[in-house]
Formats: structure tokens, C-alpha cells, sequence
């Protein structure tokens, strides 16, 4: 059998809905999210720090998302052309997560601007999704321990 249409793009479909639901004026329903006392810090403002930061939102935790650059979305920001990822997804994504109640401290690197035991004093706890842009050591204790 011949098949003259071609194949499905699902990222393309996934695109549609997104950019048509968000025109719409759709954002994440967080009325519902009970507040809770714990404060996490996210260090990174990639896809893995993202994603952490809008599941523990999601789950009532005050979450403060620090990096170096001075925009979110790590490589997908700094290492993808525009003409491979429009840019203003981002900027939803950021106008959505701020809306969220997620707090963004741009510009902001770790043991330059504040340190990383400041990091563990004033939060209960501390995500690190540093971002591959290549070897990084945070010298830390066990950092070469198995699985880490």
C-alpha cells in the first residue's frame, strides 16, 4: 500500500496544541496548590532545573531558581539557533513559571554571587542541574562516588 502523506510529525502536533492552547490564553491551574513551609534552591535554569522547579511549585514548595546566564532555558537558550527552537517559548514558559510563584535570580553564579553553604543554611533543600556544557566539578565531598 502506498502511503502519499508522509509520516506524522508528533513534535509538530505537540507544538500546535501548545501554542494554540497558550494564545488561548491557557496557564496552569495552581489555585488548588496548597502552600507548604519548605523552600528548595534550583541551581540552573536548564530543562532538568525547570522541570524540577515546576513539579515542586506544583506541589505547594517556594522554589528559588538560580543561574549564571541572564535567561532561562540553559542550551536550549544558549546552544539551539532560533531557527531550530523559537525563543518566545521560553519567555511563555518563564511568564508562566513566574506566575507560578517560581523566583528567578538570573545573573546570579554560585560561589561568585552566593555561596553554595549559603545555599544549604537558608533552604530546606538544594537541586543542582548544572547543565552539560562539559566537565564540571563542583568539589564537593563524594562527587566521584558510584552513581553520582
Amino acid at each position: 500500500m502506498k502511503d502519499h502523506s508522509g509520516a506524522v510529525s508528533i513534535g509538530n502536533l505537540e507544538r500546535y496544541i501548545t501554542d494554540t492552547a497558550l494564545a488561548m490564553g491557557w496557564r496552569p491551574d495552581v489555585s488548588k496548590v496548597v502552600p507548604r513551609s519548605e523552600k528548595v534552591a534550583v541551581i540552573g535554569a536548564g530543562p532538568a532545573g525547570l522541570g524540577c522547579a515546576d513539579i515542586l511549585a506544583r506541589a505547594g514548595v517556594q522554589v528559588d531558581v538560580f543561574d549564571r546566564h541572564p535567561e532561562i532555558g540553559g542550551m536550549l537558550t544558549f546552544g539551539i539557533p532560533p531557527f531550530k527552537l523559537d525563543k518566545t517559548v521560553l519567555s511563555q514558559r518563564r511568564e508562566i513559571f513566574t506566575a507560578m510563584g517560581i523566583d528567578f535570580h538570573l545573573n546570579c553564579e554560585i560561589g561568585r554571587d552566593i555561596t553554595f553553604s549559603d545555599l544549604t543554611s537558608e533552604y530546606d533543600a538544594v537541586f543542582i542541574g548544572v547543565g552539560t556544557y562539559g566537565m564540571m566539578r563542583a568539589d564537593l565531598p563524594h562527587e566521584d562516588a558510584p552513581g553520582v
